[in-house]
């Protein structure tokens, strides 16, 4: 899903380059089926032998691991849209890949439904989140949509937006409506991204 390098992966939330969003995979598949089920899914440690260097220098970066061996198999750069907090926040991922051999139904909505449930226990307040997938690549907008994004508006003639909305924070979900409070207050910090040229 990434447009600013051909073959790439993933862009989730709020904003960055208009030609940065797409979730492919370098490599072709082989007859290697991975079980995402027994995947680690985290941020990225200085340890980590990443599948490429980080493109985004203030953009964080998430995981998906072989735990027995330590290998990572697929990442997604992302952050939070410089000023977008009065709107609650939202979250974009700039970057992604796959490692070979890892192009397979279910790694990248898995992936993705990891990094919405981090996004959520850190930044309880975000609101939205966007990514966008090339028009013709119907594997990845499957991916997309079962990790629960829903078509948005889109008037680019290559890509498709999606967006996933996050839960209210209001008094009537009391844990989600307290945890915003206490993150609002303070919290370790967050990646931040600048705003895409095309953000509304």
């Amino acid at each position: 899903m990434v447009a600013n390098r051909p073959s790439r992966l993933i862009y989730l939330v709020s904003a960055l380059m208009p030609s940065t969003i797409s979730l492919t995979s370098q490599q072709q598949s082989s007859a290697f089926i991975p079980d995402v089920s027994k995947l680690e899914y985290r941020l990225a440690e200085p340890s980590d032998v990443l599948i490429t260097n980080k493109v985004n220098p203030t953009a964080g970066l998430f995981l998906a691991v072989v735990p027995e061996r330590n290998v990572v198999v697929g990442s997604a750069e992302f952050g939070l849209v410089a000023n977008t907090e009065g709107n609650g926040g939202r979250v974009f991922i700039t970057e992604g890949n796959l490692r070979k051999h890892f192009m397979h139904p279910g790694l990248p909505s898995k992936m993705l439904k990891e990094l919405l449930e981090y996004i959520r226990s850190e930044r309880p307040q975000v609101t939205k989140a966007w990514v966008r997938v090339r028009r013709s690549d119907d594997f990845f907008t499957s991916e997309v949509q079962e990790a629960g994004f829903q078509r948005c508006s889109s008037s680019d003639r290559e890509w498709l937006n999606f967006c996933y909305r996050f839960p209210h924070s209001t008094k009537k979900n009391p844990v989600s409506w307290i945890m915003s409070k206490i993150h609002a207050v303070g919290s370790k910090s967050f990646p931040t991204i600048a705003a895409p040229s095309d953000f509304h």
